[in-house]
């Protein structure tokens, strides 16, 4: 069974997507996956002829905005909801002209915290129990599985990370698909098809708050991933740090799934072409 192609994330870089691209490339990165960045003019400017030195696919919150917003499938307020649908719809069509036919997008929020919170301890006033996300986000993931049909496109769903303060400040509840029974829940919720994107970094900051193994956790999904995920932290916060051979997770990662992607803050990463270097030796020997 062959390895799965390894990309990186533009996620952790502060400057445009065209710039981040061209940084990786440098770095000796061939594949790379498009995620957040900062707006310049046409986002796919430059991009279309970057896929002649290497694939790239698309990731949740892309392009990146003029405005802001919190991208969530499950926002309590409609018009929230159907701007993330939009953006994600976007997302897909800028994937093909790059090229890829999967997207992949995070999990739900049970309200929507403010934009400069993310990525720490945030707050909601507007939110709404778990049964209902499930079902605002069932009815996003519903239409966009439709969009994305009609153009051979494949979908997949990150895992939330929940802190010990996010937790404290809104209830263990406020994520979608934190623990692997949340995950497979909203899973068998969707369309048929829709696969799991596992995060380990997630993973393991959700396990930590939670109080669950994250190893059995990825034993548990295993039949759901689609695509992976990578970094490393020390359970605390989602610190995308970079991997090591005796990383936790590589024993317990699914042979056969499409992709991985090395999801890294680039001040923390002394060469990128190592991590990936590293990434496929691991992937390579446990898919014999």
């Amino acid at each position: 069974m062959p390895a799965p192609r390894v990309f990186v994330s533009t996620g952790g870089f502060r400057t445009t997507p065209l710039e981040a691209v061209r940084a990786l490339r440098a770095a000796g990165v061939r594949n790379v996956e498009l995620s957040g960045g900062l707006l310049a003019g046409d986002p796919l400017a430059g991009l279309v002829e970057e896929v002649a030195h290497g694939p790239m696919q698309v990731h949740n919150y892309f392009p990146p905005q003029r405005d802001p917003f919190v991208f969530n499938l499950c926002d309590p307020d409609p018009a929230g909801r159907e701007r993330s649908l939009l953006l994600a719809c976007r997302a897909i069509e800028f994937g093909i002209e790059l090229g890829s036919y999967i997207y992949s997008f995070h999990a739900g929020f049970l309200g929507t915290p403010a934009v400069s919170d993310l990525g720490r301890t945030w707050g909601v006033t507007n939110r709404i129990d778990a049964d209902q996300a499930m079902e605002f986000f069932a009815q996003s993931v519903d239409h966009l599985a439709v969009f994305a049909a009609d153009r051979g496109v494949s979908l997949m769903v990150e895992n939330n990370v929940l802190t010990v303060g996010t937790a404290q400040s809104n209830g263990s509840d406020i994520l979608l698909m934190t623990t692997p029974s949340g995950i497979r829940e909203v899973l068998a919720s969707l369309p048929p098809g829709v696969r799991l994107l596992m995060d380990v970094g997630h993973l393991a900051v959700s396990a930590a708050t939670l109080g669950f193994d994250a190893g059995q956790g990825l034993a548990d999904v295993a039949d759901l991933v689609g695509g992976y995920h990578l970094n490393d932290n020390d359970g605390t916060a989602d610190t995308n740090e970079p991997l090591h051979a005796d990383s936790w997770f590589w024993d317990g990662l699914a042979p056969g799934v499409e992709f991985v992607t090395l999801e890294l803050n680039p001040s923390l990463v002394e060469s990128f072409s190592d991590q990936v270097a590293l990434t496929e030796t691991r992937l390579a020997a446990h898919a014999v």
